[in-house]
């Protein structure tokens, strides 16, 4: 929804790709002991920052995202 929001036509061919590609390791990911409550609070945090239309704080809490999940697929592999 977000990408959808912000009309850029070039992440969402970006995105769209990658995300066909990252399905399997969201499953992996995903079974972490904590990492749902730890998504939770994360896609939580970022929905909150672009409802107060503060994008800083959606950008940090993105950056915090994906930093977990790269440090999750690490510990996979």
């Amino acid at each position: 929804m977000l990408i959808k929001m912000s009309g850029n036509k070039t992440a969402a061919k970006v995105l769209d790709t990658l995300n066909s590609q990252s399905v399997r390791f969201q499953y992996k990911t995903i079974l972490q002991r904590g990492r749902p409550d730890k998504s939770y609070e994360d896609h939580r945090a970022i929905v909150e920052a672009v409802i107060r239309r503060d994008p800083d704080a959606a950008e940090q809490a993105m950056r915090l995202h994906l930093g977990r999940i790269l440090n999750g697929l690490r510990d996979l592999f």
